[in-house]
């Protein structure tokens, strides 16, 4: 049974999943450039970036989907996909500019991992605010990687 107020929250998730899906497309060209790079040598970089925050996305969207229709497994197994994800090699911290960038690295991963324990313990509630707090995470990592990368 929908109440006004799981709708509200859906709603709410989808419009934030929208608007983080447009802001990551976006985000993942210039914000990805390495600094003194020579241009031949940044394109290849940029493009493995872009690809991976396409996977990201795709994770996220995801996860929205399982928290939608209650599927937690669903939301369990990509949340384990971005902390996966997370960690590979091509967000190393010499191919991302500012020392934050770990901070914010980090508290992603801790956030995924929450995320999929409290979908594996069927504990929606806080799987929500998980993913809103993993997306609040995103928007910040990548505000900063923009400023930091003029």
């Amino acid at each position: 049974m929908t109440t006004p107020t799981s709708r509200s929250v859906a709603a709410a998730l989808l419009l934030l999943s929208a608007s983080l899906g447009a802001w990551l497309l976006l985000a993942a060209g210039p914000a990805g450039s390495t600094a003194g790079a020579s241009p031949a040598s940044e394109a290849p970089a940029q493009d493995k970036r872009a690809e991976l925050m396409k996977l990201k996305l795709d994770y996220a969207k995801n996860v929205l989907e399982g928290l939608t229709l209650e599927k937690m497994d669903l939301v369990a197994d990509n949340a384990r996909e971005l902390k996966l994800l997370s960690a590979a090699a091509e967000w190393e911290p010499a191919t991302v500019p500012g020392p934050l960038y770990l901070t914010y690295t980090r508290e992603f991963q801790r956030l995924a991992d929450s995320l999929a324990t409290h979908a594996k313990d069927g504990n929606l509630d806080a799987a929500t605010l998980c993913y809103v707090q993993l997306t609040i995470n995103c928007v910040e990592c990548h505000k900063y990687v923009r400023r930091t990368d003029r």
